[in-house]
């Protein structure tokens, strides 16, 4: 019968058999070989696997001393390789620093190279070579200080070479959804490029800018990334009840940046295939079931505005679960999504429900994205605008919308309203609207 190592078990509250468990039994291979792995998947570590003296700073609330690591930077952001790079990195309240060296190769704390890093004030830097590495690699680097009494201090930090994708390998989002219901590439190995606008338990949503059909569910896949992220995906389209998904994941590239993408303001009666997997805004929305707190199931609810209504689905994992529905109008966002036919709003959390505020009257909405002529009018109102406009609506001082029109946005028959003041409302291509008051003689 083998031998068996007998461990000592750790006790809480006794804090010097815990600091002993950790100085006896670091992190394992296994360990560090699952931090790696979650490295290429969120391109995040766990600290403490890494570093696991920090547990002793924690448990026995200890005092950092030594070298004060910060602002650790490759340059250029994302090299490729055999790119010359510079690594630089900030030490503060350094005790009389003998040497700096950086190390680097494709293990933890490997030692494969080396290069002494150069001082200026309080940073250092060094140039060197990724020559040899492929795309897909991951380089572990380690900076080392020696002081006077030849005490050895480390950072370590971690870069994933990414796949070149060149401009023209990738496959627009807009191209992705078609001008249809249905994808055109649909089970083709495609790669497209976007920014994180929502990230659910199971997929995320992804868009490059405002124009239509630009936005697109990711699904099923353990790389992820935070809202903001811009990602580089490789995977095929596929059609789940009417929604365009990515599915089959084979590449995920996160080149991070946080840049947080604007939802377009449209109307309920707005929301169609144009939208889809797009963050959008729909302001002044009452909702069907206000003031309920939110159970923990699949749920679908009705927001209203003045134009329509629209599905609004919060599923059991929801971060809005055990929130509660706003009971006064409300500006929601959310991704439009489909099910089946049936457009839905999915709210990430309560952040999307702002509580709506009439701040403007309608001779105050926006007036220089637009001109009308003749005003006064008798039978017909030209419209003049530099931007594409969508749609026209006139509606009464009352608020009730007595015109809608999609077809000509150069002008408007007015001959069949009664005389008086109404209010001609434009909602560009971008989803904003501009307002202007009008005569009827």
């Amino acid at each position: 019968m083998p031998k068996t190592k007998n461990y000592p078990e750790p006790k809480f509250g006794n804090l010097t058999t815990l600091l002993e468990w950790n100085r006896l039994y670091p992190p394992s291979e296994m360990e560090r070989q699952r931090n790696d792995r979650i490295f290429r998947i969120q391109q995040n570590r766990n600290p403490f696997v890494d570093h696991p003296e920090f547990a002793d700073l924690i448990w026995a609330n200890d005092t950092p001393s030594g070298p004060e690591f910060g602002n650790f930077a490759v340059t250029p952001e994302f090299p490729q390789p055999d790119d010359a790079i510079t690594i630089s990195i900030s030490i503060k309240n350094p005790a009389d620093l003998s040497d700096v060296s950086i190390f680097w190769g494709n293990s933890f704390d490997s030692e494969t190279h080396k290069v002494k890093m150069e001082k200026s004030g309080d940073n250092y830097s060094a140039n060197l070579s990724l020559s040899g590495y492929v795309a897909g690699d991951m380089i572990q680097f380690k900076v080392q200080t020696t002081n006077q009494t030849n005490e050895k201090t480390h950072f370590r930090a971690n870069y994933l070479i990414p796949q070149k994708v060149l401009a023209n390998q990738l496959t627009a989002i807009s191209d992705v959804q078609g001008t249809g219901s249905t994808s055109p590439f649909v089970n083709q190995k495609i790669t497209i490029a976007g920014r994180i606008t929502a990230n659910f338990d199971n997929s995320y949503y992804i868009q490059t800018g405002n124009g239509k059909r630009s936005g697109i569910n990711v699904y099923s896949t353990l790389f992820t990334g935070k809202t903001g992220d811009s990602l580089v995906v490789t995977g095929e389209p596929t059609e789940y009840n009417g929604l365009t998904e990515i599915a089959s994941i084979s590449n995920v590239y996160n080149f991070k940046s946080n840049k947080i993408t604007e939802p377009i303001h449209l109307t309920a009666s707005q929301i169609n295939e144009d939208y889809e997997g797009m963050l959008v805004q729909i302001n002044n929305v009452t909702f069907d079931k206000p003031g309920i707190v939110i159970p923990e199931q699949n749920m679908s609810y009705t927001a209203t505005d003045k134009t329509g209504s629209v599905a609004v689905f919060i599923n059991l994992y929801s971060r809005l679960v055990r929130k509660t529905f706003p009971s006064i109008a409300t500006n929601l966002v959310g991704i439009v999504s489909q099910y089946q036919g049936v457009y839905q709003i999915l709210p990430r959390d309560i952040n999307d429900f702002k509580v709506y505020t009439s701040t403007k009257y309608p001779s105050q909405f926006a007036m220089e994205d637009m001109i009308v002529f003749p005003n006064p009018a008798n039978d017909i109102l030209n419209i003049q605008s530099d931007k594409a406009i969508f749609e026209l609506k006139i509606i009464n001082l009352s608020g009730q919308i007595i015109l809608t029109q999609k077809q000509n946005q150069n002008q408007i028959q007015i001959q069949n309203l009664s005389p008086g003041v109404y209010i001609l409302e434009a909602t560009f291509e971008n989803g904003k609207t501009a307002r202007t008051k009008f005569c009827k003689f």
